[in-house]
């Protein structure tokens, strides 16, 4: 084994931990979840994670590893109580060394989290708030099917300075239905006016098969354009890198130094494990993901076996474009020699070089130093883009 593979191989872990519940399913999202039933329904998810964490660890050969990155996603993970966050807790460091600088992040949303809560998630050790606010606009929250005002947005914010959390982070999204630049504008100003930490702004995908896609396809609500989506993409660049913000990934923005550690492990082809129902893996170069079965991960716990996990099948090719799209979402873009050699070849471009000479003539990449990265032209299509590496 090459002395790179070997240090992927030991590096430390992030874990990713899926909780699916949610009070209201909202109608841009794609991810797996069920509907919130109850604390009952919580703690007895609670206890099958718990178990669940350990017996996949043990089956994965990785009990013992030192993690540094935490990410509790969903779902609304702020739905669980503190008592159950500690639980999940408490089996994370009774099957990993977890550093005591780790990054621990929280998924919430406005209206799932007290003052009280948030002190006790802070207590836990949680570090890192990422707060679910999209819009500031009532009726584009409503159209999202939000649960929370904008009032309560702020006030979440608030709470959460008050809590002691030094890191947080909250969503915007773009392109909406009736969103305009100048809607827009105002979301952007409240939000840099907050003083976050951190910001991500997702332009609205229509390759998703959501509710909003499907209202919008019938004709009853309608979306920007795309070069609305381009102008608003560039507005919220030149708002929030003029406020002080780092644009660091396509849609990510930090005060220098507080970018997400956890998510960065994704975009630099580093090794992650995921526990719960949906919740993806990537280590030794496979990726595979627990099932999306909440009552089969129940069962398979119950009986003293460690959830199905489900395979992408892929040869070293595949898995090669994987690294490239994550990579080329960075700012910085990704460092070839580097790439190849983790995955043991000498040219992980292959045969794609008239295509990139192609791009960068028409000034969509550039190719400096043995870096490949998007221009800033690229960023609103930069899913067109990486289609030139399948």
């Amino acid at each position: 084994m090459s002395s790179s593979h070997e240090a992927r191989r030991d590096a430390s872990l992030g874990v990713y931990l899926h909780s699916p519940f949610c009070v209201s399913h909202c109608t841009y999202c794609d991810f797996y979840t069920r509907a919130f039933n109850g604390e009952s329904q919580v703690r007895s998810f609670v206890q099958g994670l718990a178990g669940g964490i350990r017996l996949s660890a043990e089956d994965l050969g990785v009990v013992g590893r030192a993690v540094d990155t935490v990410y509790f996603g969903g779902g609304t993970p702020s739905l669980l109580s503190p008592a159950d966050l500690e639980a999940v807790m408490q089996a994370l460091h009774a099957t990993f060394q977890v550093d005591p600088g780790a990054e621990i992040s929280i998924e919430s949303n406005p209206e799932s989290v007290t003052q009280e809560k948030l002190s006790a998630f802070r207590s836990l050790g949680i570090n890192r708030l990422s707060l679910g606010v999209q819009s500031f606009e009532p009726a584009i929250l409503q159209t999202l099917g939000r649960a929370h005002s904008a009032a309560r947005a702020r006030q979440a914010f608030e709470e959460a300075r008050r809590a002691g959390f030094e890191n947080l982070s909250f969503d915007l999204m773009l392109a909406l239905p009736g969103q305009s630049l100048d809607i827009l504008k105002q979301d952007l100003n409240t939000s840099a006016g907050l003083a976050p930490d951190h910001l991500s702004a997702y332009l609205l995908e229509m390759d998703k098969e959501t509710a909003l896609r499907a209202r919008i396809e019938r004709g009853e609500l309608k979306a920007p354009t795309e070069d609305d989506a381009a102008d608003m993409y560039e507005l919220t660049r030149s708002v929030l890198t003029r406020a002080g913000f780092r644009h660091y990934e396509l849609s990510n923005f930090a005060i220098p130094g507080k970018e997400c550690r956890h998510n960065l492990k994704y975009w630099t082809d580093l090794p992650f494990v995921g526990f719960g129902p949906s919740a993806w893996s990537y280590l030794d170069g496979r990726r595979f993901r627990e099932a999306a079965d909440l009552e089969g991960y129940l069962d398979a716990v119950r009986k003293g076996a460690p959830p199905r996990r489900e395979e992408m099948q892929g040869e070293a090719r595949e898995r090669i474009e994987e690294a490239l799209f994550a990579g080329l979402r960075l700012v910085d873009g990704v460092d070839l020699a580097n790439l190849g050699r983790n995955y043991g070849v000498e040219d992980p471009l292959e045969d794609r070089h008239q295509a990139v000479r192609d791009l960068e003539e028409a000034g969509f990449v550039s190719l400096e130093g043995g870096r490949l990265r998007l221009t800033r032209r690229s960023y609103p299509i930069a899913n067109e883009i990486f289609q030139v590496f399948v």
